[in-house]
């Protein structure tokens, strides 16, 4: 066939998925019967039928994959035994004594949180009936309170065990240990940020975040018994990637081992919590890969239209700098992330821009560091914003404009997140590198 007629057809398909994507049709459902009929079209039902048997199996049992289930296993047994609530606790006994400490103890729990779950939608629902009455009963400003909530759960999709870099990993083909070590350093510097800003504006202004009073030395230590357990679920994860002791499957395994142990120890495991723990995580699995299953049906399809290879030639024949190639991809994630979830940008973006990158020299490590970022800030970005939608579900009293109103000032500091990275992308591999040796 054509060459040309191949690449229309490759296009005409991924405008389809995006409109399917934009008038809230599963994104699952949308990228296999694309891809089903697509191969059906170029290579016949029987070869199409062959293929939609074949690829969703080889997708699902892919051993990378395997961590996916038992990372999400672990942050739901991490929030049933009360580990997330305890650490938010403990930062706001230790923060809130300064001005705008509320916020930041906010910003903590919701990285923690994130780091457990993985989840920005469930993160924003929890802080957004924990975190935000608290702010609210000590006369912090609205938009703060919100801003701080809403911007911060996103990084679930960032700070490691990350089920979005994973997902990346896989159809990029990176090392999957350097691909989630890589998010971590990024995650901690939008939290820092984010802090700063909170800092500088309660300075300004005193009014806006004002210190809480009368919490005592003997409350503050107290509180410290709620930090140890999600930080050595964390850190377990994290620093078993790091000197290499696990592969990504062995430290989702250990993360759930080390979950349960410290529930069972500290008896805040009940059986009921347990139970709750499984149903969940068996419901977001089943979701995770009947997505990925049409993801890759749909991947298949566009390899064979060669509609990928085709703009990867014209975009490294571009007479622009590749950084200003690599802004215009990622200013295409975020608008898509402003309609969609994450796994359907990636699924959109990632096989189409990946071979300009690699061909413009650019490490698609680094690379997937920033698309998982834009996503983040798509995630609450009017006029869609799954994440500010799922905060306004929890907190029915507050409009929505509010919402959107009150993430200015953070998505100020994730651009410049954003700008660090793309100038400094030794901040993105440094721990993937030192992995490395």
């Amino acid at each position: 066939m054509d060459p040309q007629l191949l690449s229309l057809i490759g296009i005409g398909g991924f405008v389809t998925v995006i409109v399917l994507g934009l008038i809230g049709f599963p994104i699952a459902f949308s990228t296999a019967i694309i891809g089903l009929f697509g191969m059906a079209y170029l290579r016949g039902w029987e070869a199409a039928t062959g293929f939609s048997g074949a690829i969703p199996y080889e997708a699902t049992t892919s051993y990378e994959l395997s961590v996916l289930p038992l990372f999400v296993f672990m942050g739901y047994l991490a929030f049933q035994m009360g580990a997330t609530s305890e650490f938010y606790w403990a930062c706001r006994q230790w923060l809130g004594r300064i001005r705008g400490g509320l916020a930041m103890a906010t910003v903590m729990g919701c990285a923690a949180f994130a780091a457990c779950t993985g989840s920005g939608s469930a993160t924003a629902a929890v802080f957004g009936k924990m975190a935000y009455p608290e702010m609210k009963k000590y006369g912090y400003d609205r938009n703060l309170s919100l801003g701080a909530v809403a911007c911060s759960a996103p990084l679930a999709i960032m700070i490691p065990p990350s089920a979005a870099l994973v997902i990346y990993g896989v159809m990029a083909e990176t090392n999957i240990s350097q691909q989630l070590l890589a998010g971590f350093l990024p995650g901690l510097l939008t939290a820092t940020l984010f802090m700063a800003m909170i800092s500088f504006r309660a300075w300004r202004n005193p009014n806006v975040a004002p210190a809480v009073a009368g919490v005592t030395w003997p409350e503050r230590i107290s509180s410290l018994k709620g930090v140890w357990p999600i930080m050595t679920v964390i850190l377990t994860v994290v620093g078993g990637l790091y000197f290499g002791i696990f592969t990504p499957t062995e430290a989702g395994a250990f993360g759930v081992f080390a979950a349960f142990a410290i529930g069972m120890v500290r008896r805040s495991l009940s059986w009921k919590g347990f139970k709750s723990a499984i149903i969940d995580a068996t419901r977001t699995n089943c979701m995770l890969f009947t997505i990925i299953a049409g993801i890759f049906l749909f991947l298949r399809f566009l390899a064979i239209t060669r509609l990928p290879f085709t703009i990867g030639d014209w975009i490294t024949g571009l007479e622009i700098p590749g950084l200003a190639i690599i802004g215009m991809i990622l200013l295409l994630g975020m608008v898509l992330g402003m309609f969609m979830d994450v796994l359907g940008i990636l699924l959109l973006v990632v096989p189409i821009a990946l071979p300009a990158v690699r061909a413009l020299g650019y490490d698609p490590i680094w690379f997937g560091v920033l698309l998982v970022h834009v996503c983040e800030m798509g995630l609450v970005t009017p006029p869609v914003g799954l994440v500010s939608f799922a905060l306004k579900g929890v907190l029915p009293e507050v409009p929505l404009e509010s919402i959107f109103r009150s993430i200015i000032p953070y998505e100020m500091m994730m651009v410049v997140t954003l700008a660090v990275l793309l100038v400094f992308p030794q901040i993105t591999l440094l721990l993937p590198n030192l992995m490395s040796g």
